[in-house]
């Protein structure tokens, strides 16, 4: 009898034991599957303005009639290009995204210069300058990405804050005019003036981000698609060297204290980190 009792009693115990040895491991239980590793190559253009916050000459007329225009700053009229990485974690539907790379942006802006001699006003001329700086900077995002709904094809938002580090920076100047001193009105233009500006810049600035986006899963392979709006928060100008530059002081072209937003458009493809078997099935 205690024989019998004995085995019943291995029995129940040989057949619980599966069962809750099972509900551990049911499937989603198990954290490494809630979570990602995401390891990806960025590459896209954007459109930049500038944004001044105050005006600057070195044109002070204090014994002929002169008049120096406001200049007036074109929004998003030239395109740049940005590339990079991006490393990224995910889990439940949230994603931390750092996303270092290189970038340059343009913006524009026009002014104008107006002479005309007290005793004689039909001595008059006019000069309008059309400026070009781009700036090549080091990018440094860090984002916040929220994905919705499920299956292969999901949208998403993000927010976050950049950093930058001034790389280069250089500026055309186009200028054409009318000078009407010698009794008719003649119109002219020079060659295109090409200057370095690094120096005219800070060495570093930053600002906030945010934007939405597609994600497309294909397989181990994720492909996205954002477009994200920068607002930058701090002034790019370098102060103290503002007129430092005699070319551009000569005429009249001195730096504005201002900041940058711009449009940013990027495509990007992911590879997992993380994986579940040895036939490279990734975590998704």
């Amino acid at each position: 009898m205690r024989l019998v009792i004995l085995c019943i009693l291995l029995g129940m115990s040989l057949d619980t034991y599966p069962q809750s040895n099972r509900k551990s491991k049911r499937p989603g239980s198990d954290p490494f599957l809630k979570t990602q590793w995401w390891l990806g190559l960025r590459a896209g253009t954007n459109v930049t303005k500038g944004v001044p916050d105050e005006s600057f000459t070195s044109f002070s007329p204090i014994n002929y009639s002169a008049e120096r225009n406001v200049k007036s700053y074109d929004g998003f009229s030239k395109p740049g290009i940005q590339a990079g990485l991006e490393l990224a974690f995910y889990t439940k539907g949230i994603t931390v995204s750092l996303q270092p790379g290189f970038a340059t942006m343009f913006y524009r802006y026009t002014s104008s210069y107006n002479w005309s001699d007290p005793a004689n006003p039909s001595n008059s001329l006019s000069q309008t300058f059309k400026v070009e700086d781009n700036v090549q900077v080091f990018d440094l995002p860090l984002l916040v990405k929220y994905e919705f709904l499920q299956g292969n094809i999901h949208p998403f938002i993000q927010v976050g804050v950049y950093y930058n580090l001034l790389i280069n920076a250089g500026k055309k100047l186009d200028v054409e005019g009318i000078d009407n001193a010698s009794g008719s009105d003649v119109p002219f233009s020079g060659d295109p003036i090409e200057i370095g500006t690094s120096d005219l810049y800070t060495s570093s600035s930053g600002g906030v981000m945010g934007g939405v986006g597609v994600v497309y899963d294909a397989g181990n392979v994720r492909m996205l698609f954002d477009v994200n709006y920068k607002y930058g928060l701090s002034n790019i100008t370098q102060t103290g060297a503002r007129y430092s530059n005699n070319q551009l002081a000569s005429i009249g072209d001195i730096q504005d204290d201002l900041k940058l937003q711009s449009l940013w458009f990027s495509l990007s493809i992911q590879f997992p980190l993380k994986f579940i078997s040895k036939n490279y099935e990734a975590v998704n």
